[in-house]
């Protein structure tokens, strides 16, 4: 059947109008862009939706001359329609789920097709409307060094060893010493089984922290994006601060010192960078467990 989109022309190559409140750069809101209907197979890719769009929203001379659209992706957000204030969230990959319930993360979004993104946007991946992306006209730029599960996996590991070493030396926050090396070492055991497959899958540790962040989960569809066990999947999630309510058979976000602890280092971990030294690795994991011990 036949998917109807919306796309909306954003001219992000120039600088947005003026300082909102909040010191963003705000620019039109959603109703004054110029935009167009698009129909589109559920075979056919994202790049061809936007192809179709840009030949009805660009003059013919731009649009066959002006590589400037098209680079980037972004979809609509109800808080588009008072102001557009967004530019800094504009991407070049998406985050999808294949027929089994499986994610990948970083796919090219020229290469994702419309039924994948249907289906993507079914299970809250998109972030915004799926069925209403921009024409993003922006320079491409430029990435820096990111940073790998194997960096992450040989900071976490020493870290892990320090804490084991401090947990009978400290006074008075012993249990959380003691909490805190626990959920980052099941974290860690989770992440050295299974890392592999998530890296074939496009993820990096900014995408999965990000991910699993996402929302309360129970193991079993958590399990079934990533590809683990049930048990696995709960290990992540107490790793990653995360409590299991008996009630509601989630598993949430917990606000606990050692759960906000692990987040923590988890989080310094994942956005650190790729070309850290190994003195500098050894020099991160030594401060983020003296600061654990301090606490």
């Amino acid at each position: 059947m036949p998917v109807e989109f919306e796309v909306a022309l954003l001219d992000l190559s120039t600088p947005l109008d003026q300082p909102d409140a909040h010191g963003r750069d705000v620019g039109a809101p959603y109703s004054s862009l110029n935009r167009t209907r698009v129909v589109a197979e559920h075979g056919d890719g994202l790049d061809r939706v936007l192809a179709r769009a840009r030949q009805q929203l660009v003059s013919t001379a731009d649009a066959l001359t002006d590589r400037t659209y098209g680079n980037f992706i972004l979809f609509y957000k109800p808080e588009d329609d008072r102001a557009f204030a967004r530019a800094h969230e504009v991407t070049t990959v998406l985050t999808v789920s294949d027929s089994d319930g499986r994610v990948y993360w970083n796919r090219y979004f020229p290469l994702v097709s419309v039924e994948q993104l249907l289906r993507s946007d079914r299970d809250s991946f998109i972030d915004g409307d799926g069925r209403r992306p921009y024409l993003v006209r922006q320079l491409a730029g430029g990435n820096g060094v990111f940073v790998t599960f194997v960096d992450v996996l040989e900071v976490l590991g020493i870290v892990v060893t320090h804490l084991g070493a401090a947990a009978g030396l400290a006074t008075g926050s012993d249990w959380v010493v003691k909490s805190v090396r626990k959920r980052l070492k099941k974290a860690e055991d989770v992440a050295r089984n299974r890392c592999g497959d998530w890296e074939l899958r496009g993820a990096m540790p900014s995408d999965l922290v990000k991910f699993v962040d996402r929302r309360e989960w129970s193991a079993d569809e958590l399990g079934v994006r990533l590809g683990c066990s049930n048990a696995e999947a709960e290990s992540l999630l107490f790793g990653r601060g995360f409590e299991y309510d008996p009630d509601e058979r989630l598993w949430r976000l917990n606000q606990r010192a050692d759960a906000e602890l692990a987040r923590t280092v988890l989080d310094v971990l994942a956005a650190a960078s790729g070309d850290m030294s190994d003195g500098e690795r050894r020099d991160l994991a030594s401060s983020l467990a003296d600061q654990i011990v301090a606490q």
